[in-house]
């Protein structure tokens, strides 16, 4: 079993080492993956169920409001969140914000004697104005 192993031969001085192949894409592909990443702005979404209740419960949120929602929910990203209520004029909304989707939606009319579990941050969202992302105030619960 004596088996001798060739030594590694160093490059020779003035040759230029080059990658070819797989490898040399490898870096610029990473970079766009992580880049693509990075600066993935998925808006925030509606599952099934928020949608049916949505439905059943006459709830439209408009344009001025869904930007406003997709500040929160940015903000709930910052802050490393999972589940969050976000308090939006007279509507609350469950969120899951790592998947960005509305979970379930209900008007203040329904907000009497409810119990919101597995939710570890609040955001109270302003009603109005031009430094609506400035004023928002978020709670971490946990």
């Amino acid at each position: 079993m004596n088996q001798s192993i060739a030594p590694i031969r160093q490059p020779q001085t003035g040759v230029e080492m080059r990658s070819h192949g797989p490898a040399a894409r490898t870096q610029t592909d990473f970079a766009d993956v992580l880049h693509a990443t990075l600066t993935d702005s998925k808006p925030v979404q509606f599952s099934a169920h928020a949608r049916q209740r949505a439905r059943q419960r006459h709830i439209e949120l408009s344009s001025e409001q869904m930007q406003r929602l997709e500040q929160a929910v940015g903000q709930l990203e910052q802050k490393r969140c999972r589940q969050a209520v976000v308090l939006l004029d007279s509507t609350a909304l469950v969120i899951s914000v790592p998947n960005k989707t509305v979970i379930t939606l209900m008007d203040a009319q329904e907000l009497d004697d409810t119990v919101f579990t597995n939710i570890d941050s609040a955001v109270l969202v302003p009603k109005t104005g031009p430094d609506a992302s400035r004023t928002m105030a978020s709670m971490p619960l946990m």
